[in-house]
């Protein structure tokens, strides 16, 4: 049901250009209604869903696909893995995030033999950090994994929450830098507008710091 509302949108793609030497590129987004899916599940066979879509009916281009962390890359790359067709022939897929050695790394930036299409899978490392010329797609689970402090425990924990408005704007940016592109928000337009408008700056989600007394 959920492929088959992407399917139906007609997409009008225009290119804005501004000046003789800076293009800019439109974006066509995508949210899903709350009625269709869990919006409090990262949902990896959506994902897989989408990535088998792209891959059948639309034009040549990366994907690049936001995930809150490594336990969700490494459950997604299996998926793919197993459930794509020719994924050997006709795929690269990239695991990105901030542990990866430089030369693993380098893997993101390397265009795939025509025919080939590449999907990057990343946290946040991906929204501002780095960028990847020839992502056409974006898929946006809507989520991140920060460091928060707890008062009560006095005890530090990594925290699945939702990402702000900027962040969504961020990763929605990371498509269409070259040409039109798409982004996929795995939340419905009524969920946007309950997102903080920024990210809760490090300082106040961290253990604050210990002065010595004078």
């Amino acid at each position: 049901m959920l492929v088959s509302q992407i399917r139906q949108h007609t997409v009008l793609p225009k290119l804005m250009t501004v000046c003789p030497y800076i293009a800019i590129y439109k974006t066509d987004t995508f949210f899903f209604p709350s009625q269709t899916m869990d919006e409090e599940k990262i949902n990896l066979e959506l994902i897989e869903a989408l990535v088998s879509l792209i891959a059948n009916e639309y034009e040549d281009g990366a994907i690049l696909i936001f995930l809150p962390g490594m336990a969700e890359i490494r459950g997604l790359h299996e998926m793919l893995l197993y459930e794509l067709p020719d994924v050997d022939t006709k795929f690269v897929l990239v695991p990105l995030h901030s542990t990866l050695s430089s030369e693993e790394q380098k893997r993101t930036f390397a265009t795939p033999p025509p025919g080939v299409r590449k999907v990057v899978m990343a946290t946040n490392i991906a929204e501002t950090s780095i960028t990847i010329d020839d992502v056409v797609f974006v898929i946006d689970a809507g989520r991140v994994r920060e460091t928060m402090y707890d008062p009560v425990t006095r005890m530090s924990s990594l925290v699945t929450s939702w990402c702000s408005k900027a962040s969504g704007r961020q990763r929605r940016g990371r498509a269409g830098r070259v040409r039109e592109g798409y982004c996929f928000h795995l939340y419905s337009s009524e969920k946007e507008k309950t997102l903080a408008p920024f990210a809760t700056p490090e300082i106040l989600r961290v253990r604050p710091c210990a002065f010595p007394e004078s």
